[in-house]
């Protein structure tokens, strides 16, 4: 019995994760055949990730990034009303100024 090449359907799952302060970095180059696309970049340590394509196609992701974040959010403003008015958390704490060191008045 033959069987065909590849026994079953390839397939790469690569997740990104995108945290607040990555510095992403966009760019546009021109194709060999001569029109535009641009890129999103970031570097994570050694390893670099680049999101590329025509502007209609990056348009699209960000249309589609915009709406999961306006998800989440109106996922996290449903916990957050459910949640009794002691267990919400505060504010986060803020540090006090550094005293500065070696200055005397």
């Amino acid at each position: 019995m033959t069987h065909p090449y590849p026994p079953r359907p390839s397939t790469l799952h690569a997740s990104l994760l995108a945290y607040p302060g990555t510095g992403y970095e966009p760019d546009a180059f021109q194709t060999t055949a001569g029109s535009w696309h641009g890129a999103v970049g970031y570097r994570a340590g050694a390893l670099a990730f680049t999101i590329q394509g025509p502007p209609v196609a990056l348009r699209e992701l960000a249309a589609a990034l915009h709406a999961a974040a306006d998800q989440a959010d109106e996922h996290t403003a449903a916990d957050q009303a459910k949640q009794p008015a002691a267990e919400q958390p505060d504010e986060p704490a803020t540090l006090p100024e550094p005293a500065a060191e070696g200055v005397t008045g």
